[in-house]
């Protein structure tokens, strides 16, 4: 708590909200701290998941799941001609036997 009010400035901001235009408006006072702290304290857990939605929850955990996105759309691996398959077989071969010392639990890790 002492570091995250180091970080987090406690500036307080007022506004003047009025839901009536027959009633006086009320005045809001806002403090980006006491928010952060108090009143949204939701943590969440970051990932990189390309096969997951940006916010999800597993088992009451919150998830933020940073990954941006593809730089080119997918495509069916039908729509890949068989020269561009072989080329595929061969890299994941490799990554699977030379740099996973074949061990598909890390390969699979690898390759996402």
């Amino acid at each position: 708590m002492k570091n995250i009010g180091m970080l987090i400035r406690p500036i307080t901001k007022t506004f003047f909200k009025q839901s009536n235009p027959e009633q006086p408006s009320t005045k809001i006072k806002f403090n980006i701290a006491t928010w952060y702290i108090y009143d949204n304290s939701l943590i969440c857990v970051t990932t990189c998941d390309p096969a997951k939605q940006r916010i999800y929850k597993i088992q009451g955990q919150l998830y933020l799941n940073i990954f941006p996105g593809f730089l080119y759309l997918l495509h069916p691996l039908a729509d890949f001609s068989a020269n561009i398959h072989q080329a595929i077989k061969m890299i994941f071969t490799h990554i699977r036997n030379i740099w996973c010392s074949g061990d598909w639990n890390v390969t699979e890790y690898i390759i996402k």
